[in-house]
């Protein structure tokens, strides 16, 4: 696990441990254990978006926002050796860029994540391998803002036959596709949403294919399956009352096909002034 903040200012990577032996009363606190403090400047700082990816070894990997300021986006490892747990930089993106999300892993190990600007200004899919030369940054799509969505806030996720499926924040909202193709990659866009605002997550993806999400602005989650193209079904929308409303987490599924996620406002209205407090939802088929 990571947090934005906290350790010596910049955020954290920890671990919770479980008690070594059954607790039988209400509250059984973990332990915690944190294994790496970021320091800012070209150390990066705020980990905050997106989950940590896990090796088989048991190495974690992760990003840094940034901050636009002295702060530096990064892709990091943090390694559990012998001598306890160490950070490893694979790349450094710079106090301009911002990244939004983590990484995820392919079949062969590679690392695949996304950047909201990157330096292009408009955003990027990105790919980490492991050479003998040590870790290499390629950039396997620029968004440009021509009808392709811009600003990936989300990150990425593979189909069964190693296509990556992500979404935009500005632009409406879209969900693009790219495709594997002689040692490139071609992109699509499946559809557009033309909402007030995108996407803060990437998509989720079922056994068959079809991509699932939730929209922010406005609010509402969705399936996206193959029929002649891509046709869009809307699962829920929220009103922004007991139901929840602005989703910012995206969504996952369980095997039953059922669809859970949560939103920021609505539910209980005692938050301090906000419109509710957010809720934890189930859609099932």
């Amino acid at each position: 696990m990571r947090a934005s903040t906290g350790g010596l200012g910049c955020g954290t990577v920890f671990k919770l441990e479980p008690p070594a032996t059954a607790c039988h009363a209400a509250l059984c606190p973990w332990t915690e254990y944190v294994l790496y403090r970021f320091l800012g400047g070209s150390d990066g700082a705020y980990p905050g978006y997106g989950n940590l990816a896990v090796d088989a070894a048991g190495n974690l990997y992760g990003t840094t926002e940034g901050d636009e300021d002295k702060n530096a986006a990064t892709v990091f490892e943090v390694g559990n050796t012998r001598d306890g747990w160490i950070k490893i930089f694979l790349y450094n993106f710079g106090a301009a860029a911002f990244v939004g999300s983590g990484v995820i892993f392919d079949t062969a190990g590679n690392l695949y994540g996304t950047t909201a600007d990157g330096g292009s200004g408009w955003g990027s899919v990105y790919e980490v391998t492991f050479t003998n030369e040590g870790p290499m940054l390629s950039t396997l799509y620029t968004f440009h803002d021509n009808g392709d969505g811009f600003d990936p806030l989300g990150g990425v996720a593979f189909d069964q036959q190693g296509n990556l499926y992500g979404t935009t924040f500005n632009d409406g909202g879209r969900v693009y596709q790219l495709k594997p193709s002689n040692g490139s990659w071609t992109y699509s866009s499946l559809h557009h949403f033309g909402g007030y605002e995108g996407f803060f997550n990437g998509p989720a993806l079922d056994a068959s294919g079809n991509v699932y999400g939730a929209l922010y602005i406005p609010s509402t989650v969705f399936e996206l399956t193959r029929s002649n193209g891509w046709l869009e079904t809307q699962l829920t929308d929220f009103p922004e009352g007991s139901d929840g409303g602005e989703p910012v987490g995206g969504v996952t599924l369980d095997a039953s096909g059922n669809v859970y996620g949560t939103t920021s406002l609505g539910g209980n209205d005692g938050c301090s002034g906000f419109d509710g407090c957010g809720v934890i939802f189930e859609i099932t088929p």
